[in-house]
């Protein structure tokens, strides 16, 4: 449904920044009023009402709890709105898109990533477990698995030296031994007991269980014995 670029719409702009915060008054728009104009609108409003405000911002809008990614009329229109009322425009500050600092060169697909506060787990298609330094440099990479390594998992994410958890479609889960800032990884355990391929895996805050789930959908809970 297109809007009409004839009329006005009642809307009041607000904001929880409040840094950004305008006068709370009543403005009348066009109908066809899109977030580019708001854009503009509000930075009029910040300059007339600070006058150290210099630099323009660049703000999303939200109206009725959605971002607005077309004219406002049409926005409401969807959404069965009246048009009649005052309608309630929120803004924030647009954050940037991130920018990649590095990447992580696999020879295959990934399936699986957990990381922690200096490391990086990786399960990958061709069978493989590797880890990672958060400066992208490859600690070591383990070919345990026969099959599709779809999820790893940290026993506990705060403390890499208690090891993790990767599960495979070879019906398997590994408990690895890691000792961090060294190649050493070691398997010490083999989690048998599933009928098909591991899609997942989580260990509970305790770290004596982990369950996993499989293609057919169904959970299976393990306790790790220490």
């Amino acid at each position: 449904m297109q809007g009409s670029s004839e009329g006005q719409l009642q809307i009041r702009l607000i904001t929880k920044q409040e840094i950004y915060a305008v006068p709370d008054l009543p403005l009348s728009v066009p109908q066809a009023i899109n977030s580019n104009s708001l854009n503009e609108l509000l930075n009029q409003l910040l300059k007339e009402s600070n006058p150290d405000f210099l630099k323009p911002k660049d703000f999303d809008f939200l109206a009725i709890g959605e971002l607005l990614r077309q004219p406002l009329i049409d926005h409401l229109q969807e959404r069965n709105v009246s048009t009649e009322t005052t309608v309630e425009v929120e803004y924030l500050e647009r954050t940037p898109a991130p920018e990649p600092k590095d990447s992580l060169l696999h020879d295959d697909w990934v399936c699986g990533i957990e990381t922690s506060d200096k490391w990086i787990l990786t399960g990958c298609y061709d069978n493989s477990v590797n880890i990672w330094s958060t400066h992208g440099k490859i600690i070591t990479s383990l070919k345990e698995h026969r099959n599709v390594v779809k999820a790893v998992a940290w026993v506990d994410k705060t403390d890499p030296s208690k090891g993790f958890i990767s599960v495979s479609h070879d019906l398997t889960g590994l408990m690895w031994s890691f000792e961090p800032g060294t190649d050493n990884v070691v398997p010490q355990a083999v989690l048998r007991g599933h009928e098909r391929g591991i899609d997942s895996v989580g260990v509970s805050p305790n770290s004596f269980k982990n369950s996993d789930r499989w293609m057919g959908y169904k959970l299976k809970i393990m306790v790790n014995f220490h």
